[in-house]
């Protein structure tokens, strides 16, 4: 009997982006939780409230989880930032 192939299992399984070094799991789980956090209020309107309830967590926990994206961005743009002085 010929073996099976799931085209749409193979196609969940392989990553959208695909690095050449593998990356940490709390930076990949890190990324995939700001990326539900992002989806989640612009599909609630920007209501954190609703969004909060719409990902099961509270709301105390998703104002901690923003002020931790909004940490990681500020640093990241001010290495940018640094960089970008020493170039030019």
């Amino acid at each position: 009997m010929p073996k099976r192939e799931y085209a749409p299992y193979k196609a969940a399984v392989k990553a959208p982006h695909q690095a050449t070094q593998p990356r940490e799991l709390k930076n990949v789980v890190a990324e995939l939780q700001n990326e539900q956090i992002r989806d989640a209020i612009a599909a609630c309107g920007g209501n954190k409230r609703k969004a909060a309830a719409s990902l099961g967590i509270s709301r105390s926990f998703l104002y901690k989880k923003l002020s931790e994206i909004s940490e990681t961005n500020t640093s990241q743009a001010t290495v940018l930032t640094s960089c970008y002085a020493i170039i030019f």
